[in-house]
């Protein structure tokens, strides 16, 4: 495959790092001179390695904003006190085959022809990238990014301030991002209209109480069927508890999980229409709803509800967001308790006991603190940059469930959602006027786009390099071709080692794990992990696309 960019004009600010020898010997100048030309000097970035990896990046990035961290060796930088903005632009779409890259610094062609001249424009180089994993994993570049390794210092400290800190049940409420990163249909602020089938909470004449919500279900031809739902007070007081007439035919009871049987079907009485009337006069707008992923009761509910305490939210997986915490889990791990252990003799479990466990989760919290339970392993970098303004740190995506962004740092990054990528680049230029350092994800241009769709990225690289102040520093970063079969040979690794550990033989050929496959899985990881970006200083000599 042959280039796809190419170089137009050499750039200012950007360099390869070259031989001494090759340079030419200068005269002495006379120091008021020097002092004038480093004075008007702009600033320059020398790239001292034949490749990049992300962390090195995040490095330059805090540096340059000023922050708290060692100079990245793989860089020499020169007048960093003159960058006033670093905006680092993500598209997972670009690959390292659109530009014919080996795993060595390569200089763009200006004999290619190219469907993206803004690259030739505004880039001396394609710089080859290693994402961040390991030999069977590749990590998540968007938390690579914008995470740094807490020191034991700072993580002592903040515990010791934080653990025993009260909290109140209103700092726990799911609020923007996770609205959107948890996948709640109707939310406060959403702009989205209820349709006919569903409703919304109403104020009634009560004080603002505290419930536990939890169903269970089973399965149709036209997907979820609610079959059982559980209200539990703050008490711990069973407020409601109905089997629920199906209202279309049952194909899976789902009774490992759910506890549900065709028995208990056949028995019911109680309709849908019913169970809504209840939720109506039972629970108030000014009520809050305790859960454990509340989303898919309240979409199969079809109710919306202002005030929600998710424990999927409060509480952390082990390998942290955008992974979630099985209910299961958390209430044997932080609460010595073992619920639903009828999964393991096909009786499923039962959805007051779940609600209860959720209620009982959701108070520990508030007695230890904020910090319990998502005991940090990192912070973030805007913890590391010198504050000018409140938020030192943007990002702009469509979603921030990959971004790792824990609760008790979130207001320290602005954190910018839209619903297109044309108005992200919208958004860069106010994002750069109160933030350092900025983040924005272009996710719509697809691996291999075609000429419209590279048309379309162009403008918007040209767009926000407009945008920029001058002298600011403009990196891309490109995603890499991962392989479907790498999830499936995890999934079979994990399994593997699972029976193995449980003392069981595994006989099926296609689910032992062998060299083979170990081989073939750390091959396409390596492969996944290859990557590229670009580097580029807009000082007054770069050209605009």
């Amino acid at each position: 495959m042959s280039a796809d960019l190419t170089l137009a004009a050499p750039l200012e600010g950007i360099k390869r790092e070259e031989s001494l020898d090759s340079q030419p010997k200068q005269k002495k100048q006379k120091t008021h001179k020097r002092k004038l030309k480093k004075m008007l000097a702009p600033p320059e970035i020398t790239v001292k390695n034949d490749y990049l990896v992300l962390p090195a990046i995040r490095s330059l990035a805090i540096d340059l904003a000023g922050g708290d961290v060692p100079s990245p060796k793989e860089f020499e930088v020169k007048h960093k006190e003159k960058v006033p903005n670093v905006v680092v632009c993500l598209i997972p779409g670009l690959l390292m085959d659109d530009f014919n890259t080996p795993e060595k610094f390569l200089k763009l062609d200006s004999s290619e022809t190219t469907k993206l001249p803004f690259f030739m424009s505004h880039f001396k180089d394609v710089i080859p990238l290693k994402l961040p994993g390991k030999a069977n994993e590749v990590f998540s570049t968007e938390r690579t990014l914008i995470n740094v390794k807490i020191t034991r210092k700072s993580k002592d400290d903040m515990m010791e301030q934080l653990l025993n800190t009260p909290v109140s049940i209103e700092s726990l409420f799911v609020k923007m991002p996770d609205w959107m990163d948890h996948d709640f249909k109707h939310f406060p602020g959403s702009g989205h209209e209820l349709s006919d089938d569903w409703f919304e909470t109403k104020q009634l004449d009560h004080e603002p109480k505290i419930f536990a919500l939890d169903c269970e279900f089973c399965q149709t031809k036209d997907g979820s069927q609610l079959a059982r739902i559980s209200i539990v007070d703050y008490d711990n007081n069973v407020v409601y508890d109905e089997f629920v007439k199906p209202e279309k035919e049952i194909i899976d009871y789902a009774t490992k999980f759910s506890g549900i049987t065709e028995d208990l079907m056949a028995k019911a009485t109680t309709t849908q229409q019913q169970v809504r009337e209840k939720l109506l006069e039972t629970i108030s707008s000014s009520d809050i709803l305790v859960g454990h992923s509340l989303l898919f009761d309240l979409n199969v509910l079809k109710m919306c509800h202002p005030k929600i305490v998710d424990t999927c939210v409060i509480y952390d997986h082990t390998r942290k967001k955008p992974f979630k915490a099985s209910l299961k889990w958390l209430a044997e791990t932080y609460l010595g308790r073992k619920i639903q252990a009828g999964e393991a003799e096909g009786k499923g479990h039962s959805s007051v006991e779940d609600s209860i466990a959720c209620l009982d989760l959701v108070k520990l919290k508030l007695s230890k603190g904020p910090l319990f339970g998502q005991e940090p392993d990192s912070e973030p970098i805007s913890l590391r940059i010198k504050k000018e303004g409140d938020k030192p740190v943007a990002i702009l995506d469509k979603s921030m469930s990959e971004w790792g962004i824990t609760s008790i740092h979130a207001d320290t990054i602005k954190q910018v959602v839209e619903s297109s990528d044309d108005m992200l680049v919208d958004k860069i230029d106010e994002a750069t006027k109160n933030s350092k350092v900025v983040f924005c994800k272009l996710s719509e241009y697809p691996k291999g786009g075609d000429d419209q769709q590279k048309a379309k990225l162009e403008g918007q690289l040209t767009k926000v390099w407009d945008s920029l102040p001058e002298n600011s520093t403009f990196i891309v970063i490109g995603g890499s071709n991962v392989s479907p079969k790498i999830q499936k040979l995890q999934l079979t690794k994990l399994k593997y080692n699972w029976m193995q550990k449980q003392g069981k033989t595994v006989d099926d050929p296609e689910q032992v794990w062998t060299f083979d496959k170990d081989t073939e899985l750390k091959n396409l990881v390596q492969e996944a992990r290859a990557s590229v970006c670009f580097l580029g200083l807009k000082t007054g000599n770069a050209p605009s696309a």
